[in-house]
């Protein structure tokens, strides 16, 4: 009898260390691929700066800029049909219309000129066609729903489904244009890093205080966690953990924060804006936006792991895919950035 309980308990050990080690090895893949798609943003950024030819330098930029639009148009696919396919949708005409349909709203010109100016993907005959009006944007919009939802109609998708596909779609379509836009966003005039608005420290930074706060709230919470944060919606969360993450994110984030913007000028996060709020407004203001920066996407990192938690609590299903061994799909992964990248797609808006 005990030679038999000994070896039951071997078994669960092994499976534990089995299973800890997929997730490990998982999460090396993980960060290897985060860190490949934003060195694209990276040497686009630097090679634009520092290669001596102004022409190649622009060329080279720009190619690096369709790697990384093509990543993202990629990861926009998989997330949309992780989403469709999780919630039993089993009609692949509607899931290929969405995703097309997915893929027009996220190439389309909905932002501001601004951003449509410093964005190459937006070519001089966008702007010269009207394609990029105010009224446009609207237009677009009521496309994306109208087909969307007469799809999901004679396609016989369920009507709380359908909502649910096409209000989930949106957030992570913007999410993505968000990311896109503060990684790409270049005028091309001048060569030097005052003609980078955002800059790739910022989509780092931005990447950093979600993952911070998503790896600190698990680590607290295993800690000290005893009240749960929403246990019908997700039950190991904690407050301890949440306050944890949190606490933790907001303190390396604004320290790195402060630290570039007063020694590393050039690569400053949101460089464009903090400049000029100091030259108007002085820098104690740019202290306390990075400060509410900092707080704003912690929190709302948080948010979106909770919203999408609940999409899987309510249609009873545990991850989106079986993509990645250990970590569900892609979309498992990326649940709280998608809330914080529209966030920042808003964000961006403002001039």
């Amino acid at each position: 009898m005990t030679n038999k309980i000994e070896s039951n308990q071997s078994k669960f050990l092994n499976l534990k260390n089995n299973n800890f080690f997929i997730r490990f090895s998982s999460s090396v893949i993980i960060v290897a691929m985060i860190i490949l798609f934003l060195s694209t943003a990276i040497l686009s950024e630097e090679l634009w700066v520092h290669l001596s030819d102004k022409n190649k330098a622009e060329a080279v930029s720009q190619a690096l800029g369709i790697v990384m639009l093509c990543i993202s148009v990629a990861i926009l696919m998989f997330c949309i049909y992780e989403l469709s396919t999780s919630l039993k949708i089993k009609n692949k005409v509607f899931i290929i219309i969405m995703e097309l349909l997915a893929l027009g709203l996220f190439l389309a010109p909905i932002t501001s000129i601004r951003n449509l100016n410093d964005l190459f993907i937006y070519q001089d005959w966008v702007l010269k066609a009207k394609l990029a009006e105010w009224y446009m944007q609207f237009i677009y919009l009521i496309i994306f729903l109208s087909a969307s939802t007469i799809t999901g109609y004679l396609s016989g998708v369920n009507l709380k489904k359908m909502v649910m596909i096409i209000g989930t779609s949106l957030i992570i379509i913007f999410g993505m244009k968000g990311f896109t836009y503060i990684s790409l966003t270049n005028d091309y005039n001048s060569q030097d890093y005052s003609s980078i608005r955002f800059g790739y420290v910022t989509a780092i930074w931005i990447w950093l205080i979600v993952i911070l706060t998503d790896t600190f709230a698990y680590i607290f919470g295993i800690a000290f966690g005893k009240h749960k944060m929403a246990p019908k919606i997700s039950p190991k969360k904690s407050w301890e953990g949440a306050i944890g993450g949190f606490t933790t994110a907001f303190i390396v984030s604004v320290t790195m924060a402060i630290l570039f913007f007063f020694f590393v000028n050039s690569h400053s996060i949101f460089k464009d804006y903090m400049s000029n709020i100091q030259s108007n407004l002085g820098t104690g203001l740019v202290i306390f936006m990075y400060i509410l920066l900092a707080s704003l996407i912690s929190f709302i990192g948080q948010l979106g792991d909770l919203f999408f938690s609940l999409i899987k609590r309510k249609n009873d299903i545990k991850d989106f895919s079986n993509l990645i061994p250990g970590h569900g799909g892609v979309l498992d992964r990326l649940d709280s950035f998608m809330l914080v990248f529209l966030f920042m797609y808003l964000f961006t808006l403002i001039n």
